[in-house]
């Protein structure tokens, strides 16, 4: 019994700590959990014990480990995999939303493209008038160029982390190694 206090206290420090190192009031906290802002903090000060549903929301809101919460000795290989696989998740999201900010911001360029009459025309049929007009416009459209470049090299970078697949070294390959190695010797 003594132990499960201790843990409950030590989650409750944890929890406490991980918010305020991201700045966040208890209120804050609290809305981002869809909690009534005291439940976070009878929470955070160790007089109400949190559902496993609840401690696993709290962790994923963190980004942390359950067991990083608990205190205990993080487990590397389910903790580097936990790590990835959210950041895998977060990536995939932000490529989403970068892909939807890429149309938008195109649209937009093209209505006002639309509404300020652009249209092609020869070199030999362009006006002084038409030329001060492009000229007081240019900055936006390089502007637009450039976001729309980077947003496509982000949208790719996300990507391309969203379908990262890492490569698992086996024990018996690193005793080969070893092994090699020991037989120049």
């Amino acid at each position: 019994m003594a132990t499960h206090k201790r843990e409950n206290d030590l989650f409750s420090q944890r929890v406490k700590s991980e918010r305020e190192s991201r700045g966040w009031t208890q209120r804050q906290f609290a809305e981002m959990l869809g909690w009534h802002w005291t439940t976070a903090a009878k929470v955070e000060n160790g007089q109400r014990s949190v559902r496993v549903d609840e401690a696993a929301m709290i962790a994923d809101l963190f980004g942390v480990s359950l067991d990083v919460l608990l205190g205990r000795k993080a487990n590397l290989r389910t903790d580097v995999a936990y790590i990835l696989r959210s950041m895998q998740q977060d990536a995939s999201k932000a490529a989403h939303e970068i892909g939807g900010l890429l149309d938008d911001i195109q649209d937009w360029f093209m209505e006002l493209e639309a509404a300020r009459g652009v249209q092609v025309v020869p070199r030999s049929d362009v006006t002084p008038e038409m030329t001060r007009e492009h000229t007081m416009w240019q900055p936006l459209g390089s502007a637009v160029g450039t976001v729309l470049r980077d947003l496509h090299s982000a949208r790719d970078a996300l990507h391309e982390i969203a379908r990262f697949e890492p490569r698992h070294d086996t024990g018996r390959r690193r005793s080969e190694k070893r092994n090699r190695s020991n037989d120049k010797s």
